[in-house]
C-alpha cells in the first residue's frame, strides 16, 4: 500500500472495524469531561440559556470541518488522519509537523482525562482517598493508562469492544439527567432566552452567543478520532465518512437536550462552577439526590 509519500510500504493493521464501531469510536472521543463541564460556566457568563443555540452553532462548524475529513478519508484510507492529508497536500515536513501536533494533543488528552478519571475515582472512594494527592496525582494515572495501553497492545478488535462498553455508559448518563432532569424544568428558568448585553461585546446578547459557540465548540473536538482508524475499517470509503457524520450528529442530539434540562432545573447565573450537571441535579431537591451521587 502507498503512504502518504508515495513509496510502498506493507501494512499489519487489521481491516476489523465496521461501521458501528467506527461511530462508537467518535462518540465516544467527543464525549468526555467537556460536557459536564464547559456548557455551565458558558451559560452563566456569556449566552445564558440561549447556549443551546452556541451548541447548535458549534455543530454546524463542526460538521463542515467533519464533511472535509469524511471526503480525505475516502481519497486517502491510510491510518494517519491529518498527518496524512497534510503530506498529501503540502509534502512530508508540513505532515511530520501535524504528525507531531496530532502526537502531543492526545498525550496531552490522554493526561487529562486519566488525572480527572483518578479523581473521581478517589471521591467515590472516600476522603480519605480523595485527600491523597500521591493516589489522585500518581498511581491511579498511571493505573488507568497502563490499562487503556494494555487494550491497545491486545488488539483494535479488544479496543472496539471496550471503547464501545465505555461509549454505552457516557451515552447512559447523559440520558439519564435528560429523563430524569427534564420533570424538574422550570421554563421560567430560560426567561430571558437571549439576555439582553451588558454593552461588551459577548457578555450576553447575540455577541455572547457567538462567543458562546467558541467556547462549547471544545465539547465536540475528537470525532477526527474515526479518520485516525480509516485503515483498520473494512469499507473506508463508506464507513469513515457516515462515522464522522453520524457521530456529530448523535451528539448533537445528546447535547441540545441535556443543556436545555441542565439551564431549566437552575438559574442559568449558579452554573459558573465545575460541576453545573451537579448543581442543576441538587436544585432539584432530595428527589433526584441518587442521580448527583
Amino acid at each position: 500500500m502507498a503512504d502518504s509519500g508515495g513509496t510502498q510500504q506493507t501494512t499489519t493493521l487489521r481491516a476489523v472495524l465496521g461501521r458501528w464501531h467506527l461511530i462508537a469510536i467518535g462518540i465516544g472521543a467527543i464525549i468526555g469531561s467537556g460536557i459536564f463541564v464547559i456548557p455551565g460556566p458558558a451559560a452563566a457568563q456569556f449566552a445564558g440559556p440561549a447556549i443551546v443555540i452556541s451548541f447548535i452553532i458549534a455543530a454546524f462548524g463542526c460538521a463542515l470541518a467533519g464533511l472535509c475529513y469524511a471526503e480525505l478519508s475516502a481519497m486517502f484510507p491510510l491510518a494517519g488522519s491529518a498527518y496524512v492529508f497534510t503530506s498529501k497536500a503540502f509534502g512530508r515536513l508540513a505532515g511530520w509537523l501535524v504528525g507531531w501536533l496530532l502526537v502531543l494533543e492526545y498525550l496531552l488528552a490522554a493526561a487529562l482525562v486519566s488525572q480527572a478519571a483518578a479523581s473521581y475515582l478517589a471521591d467515590l472512594a472516600g476522603p480519605g482517598a480523595a485527600s491523597s494527592e500521591l493516589l489522585v496525582r500518581f498511581l491511579l494515572p498511571v493505573v488507568l493508562l497502563s490499562g487503556a495501553a494494555a487494550l491497545a497492545v491486545r488488539g483494535v478488535d479488544c479496543s472496539a469492544r471496550a471503547v464501545a462498553l465505555l461509549t454505552t455508559i457516557k451515552v447512559g448518563v447523559i440520558l439519564t439527567v435528560i429523563v430524569f432532569g427534564a420533570r424538574y424544568v422550570d421554563v421560567d428558568n430560560w426567561r430571558p432566552f437571549i439576555p439582553e448585553n451588558k454593552g461588551t461585546w459577548g457578555e450576553f446578547g447575540w455577541s455572547g452567543v457567538l462567543r458562546g459557540a467558541g467556547i462549547v465548540f471544545y465539547t465536540y473536538l475528537g470525532f477526527d478520532t474515526v479518520a485516525v482508524a480509516a485503515q483498520e475499517a473494512r469499507r473506508p470509503q463508506r464507513d469513515i465518512p457516515f462515522a464522522l457524520i453520524g457521530s456529530l450528529t448523535i451528539c448533537t442530539l445528546l447535547f441540545i437536550p441535556m443543556v436545555l434540562v441542565m439551564t431549566g432545573m437552575v438559574d442559568f447565573r449558579a452554573l459558573n462552577v465545575a460541576n453545573p450537571i451537579g448543581v442543576a441535579i441538587a436544585a432539584a431537591g432530595p428527589e433526584l439526590h441518587w442521580l448527583g451521587t
